[in-house]
């Protein structure tokens, strides 16, 4: 019986160690911000599947969801890194609700997305700019 509750002790306390050592996924919805010129309570906010990235990540994974009375926006969104240079894919689309998980690749020839970077995201009522410069602009630093 003794032998019993030593090794019930000391599986308990291996698990209890295995599992807090482990890293954990950090995932992160980033705070809502409001857009007014899209409704009087219209407000958007971005999930990304990590808080911050190695230098072996290949994609970001994020997307955008929104409250109140936005009605359906387009966007085009993707990672930038220091001096506001485009590491990634742009993904573009619209939503009503919320977007699917999008995969924002980061471009070969880039040693990895840095500690922090900028998760971008261009807004617009109707279509989708072709000029990534315009409309409502929307920033989660992760």
């Amino acid at each position: 019986m003794k032998k019993i509750i030593i090794s019930s002790f000391l599986t308990a306390l291996f698990l209890l160690i295995s599992f807090s050592i482990t890293e954990k996924a950090d995932a992160a919805y980033h705070p809502w911000q409001k857009f007014k010129e899209f409704g009087s309570t219209c407000e958007v906010r971005a999930w990304t599947d990590y808080l911050s990235y190695g230098r072996t990540a290949t994609t970001v994974d994020f997307f955008l969801e929104q409250r109140g009375n936005c009605g359906t926006l387009s966007y085009s969104a993707g990672v930038e890194g220091s001096y506001w240079n485009a590491i990634s894919s742009l993904e573009t689309g619209s939503f009503a609700n919320r977007t699917p998980v999008k995969k924002s690749r980061i471009f070969s020839g880039v040693t990895g997305v840095t500690e922090k970077g900028t998760l971008v995201a261009r807004l617009t009522k109707g279509k989708i700019y072709a000029d990534y410069n315009k409309g409502n602009v929307l920033t989660f630093r992760y």
